[in-house]
């Protein structure tokens, strides 16, 4: 590679350019390994978009309802089947995982059955979207607003799941066990 011009523009000197040349050749095999993934990649998304027969009319206007919408149909159709999922729920008004997270329980849980979190409490925005960190004389939409119930075991101190207080903990109107694995 030429490095004249960087020399010359940037007063870069000849170490650094070497030590740079010997560091892209360090670490060329991993470039090369990466670019094979992207490649294969590649072709697995194209090969989506052919199964599902994708085409320009999928990307037209809809009514706004997005009853019979064909388009989010065959691009949900493409992510599942990039992903390995049997179906796939993709919106661009989804904005977060805690939005997605939170639509879901609203789908499964109904008033009086209960989410148990078995890694301890949720990070600080599902919690808020539970309803477990509010007043409780305040309403802000959320499941425990809406009558659902939560409760939570905490880890051990190694950090590993209490499998005894798991166990206690469920009860018949536990609907969801709630695992969370996060920095």
């Amino acid at each position: 590679m030429n490095q004249d011009p960087f020399k010359s523009m940037y007063g870069i000197s000849d170490t650094v350019v070497s030590m740079a040349d010997e560091a892209m050749t360090t670490v060329s095999s991993v470039f090369s390994k990466i670019e094979e993934v992207r490649e294969y990649n590649q072709l697995r998304v194209l090969q989506a978009f052919r199964n599902a027969r994708f085409a320009e009319a999928h990307l037209g206007a809809t009514t706004g309802y997005g009853y019979d919408d064909i388009g989010r149909e065959k691009i949900e159709q493409m992510y599942a089947e990039i992903f390995g999922a049997e179906a796939a729920y993709v919106r661009i008004q989804v904005t977060c995982g805690t939005q997605i997270l939170v639509a879901c329980l609203f789908g499964i849980l109904k008033p009086g059955e209960e989410m148990l979190a078995v890694t301890g409490r949720p990070y600080d925005t599902l919690a808020s979207a539970l309803g477990v960190e509010k007043k409780e004389e305040e309403f802000t939409g959320s499941l425990l607003d809406y009558g659902m119930k939560y409760n939570e075991v905490q880890l051990l101190p190694d950090g590993s799941p209490d499998l005894e207080a798991i166990k206690a903990a469920i009860k018949p109107e536990t609907k969801v066990v709630f695992l969370q694995k996060s920095k």
